[in-house]
């Protein structure tokens, strides 16, 4: 009576430190994915950054772009405008023609390489959209990726917890760990046997 009392215990022994194991791996396996859930997340949250700096100097170029369009506007103007009739005085003598033609040469210049800094601009503006559209999809594919992965998991999670409750073995995660309860060691064995086999 004594020797099977030895052996019934040492057996629930077994079975217990083979429940532990188990529950330890299942418990690792959902910290791997919980861990990797994060790092997905880390990039998200990288991308998002990164699309907020871009749209801060979109803005910024937007801006200057306005600025120079203005000061192309301003120009323009002053050049259009017909230069005023000087009037002869006695004191005073004609401003010289040469002097006027040159005046006009320098403010065709001037509006020629502000139009040279508009093109670049808008080229920089058009490549700095073009970025921020490429960040945003990156993002939205990202975000998309993680919730597909989030319902994997919780559907992985409700099938095995499906699984094994109809073998008598209950099964809770929560905070990333898992717990793992059976009135029967026997059936948990059996269970976790037929599993991994």
């Amino acid at each position: 009576m004594l020797l099977t009392n030895c052996v019934s215990a040492r057996r629930y022994a077994n079975l217990q430190a083979d429940h532990q194991t188990q529950a330890a791996a299942c418990e690792r396996a959902a910290q791997a994915t919980e861990l990797a859930l994060s790092q997905q997340q880390v990039r998200v949250l990288l991308i998002r950054t990164r699309f907020r700096l871009q749209t801060t100097e979109l803005d910024t170029t937007r801006t200057q772009l306005t600025t120079e369009r203005a000061t192309r506007a301003a120009l323009e103007a002053d050049y259009n405008q017909p230069p005023p009739v000087p009037v002869a005085t006695p004191e005073e003598t004609p401003r010289n023609p040469a002097e006027l033609k040159i005046n006009r040469e320098l403010l065709r210049r001037q509006i020629n390489l502000l139009e040279g800094s508009v093109r670049a601009s808008r080229d920089s503006l058009a490549r700095q959209t073009q970025r921020l559209q490429r960040a945003t999809t990156s993002v939205r594919t990202l975000e998309q990726t993680v919730a597909d992965r989030d319902r994997t998991i919780g559907d992985l999670r409700q099938r095995l917890s499906a699984a094994l409750t109809k073998r008598g073995v209950n099964v809770q995660f929560a905070d990333g760990k898992v717990e793992i309860t059976t009135p029967d060691p026997a059936t948990l064995k059996s269970v976790l046997k037929r599993w991994w086999d």
